[in-house]
């Protein structure tokens, strides 16, 4: 399924969601309801993650989650009121 078409296809879940559990009051009614706001949150879901990360071709060798070479110096002692002086 194209990104448009899910587009198309979430909103339109959610409103048939709320419309089904607040309109009608039959437990068939209320169960396609639920399964449209499922239908809503999983597609939002979808089109908000990063479709690199879905695909099975993603580069190896490249992070997208390193924020750069970690140091091995010790961290600088923080100043201020409340903070223990050497």
């Amino acid at each position: 399924m194209s990104r448009r078409a899910l587009a198309a296809l979430v909103p339109t879940c959610l409103v048939a969601g709320v419309v089904l559990m607040i309109g009608f009051e039959t437990p068939l009614t209320r169960a396609l309801g639920v399964a449209c706001l499922f239908a809503f949150v999983a597609g939002g879901l979808f089109l908000i993650v990063d479709p690199v990360l879905l695909s099975d071709e993603a580069d190896p060798d490249v992070d997208r989650f390193a924020h750069g070479p970690i140091s091995t110096r010790p961290r600088h002692r923080q100043e201020g009121p409340g903070c223990p002086r050497s």
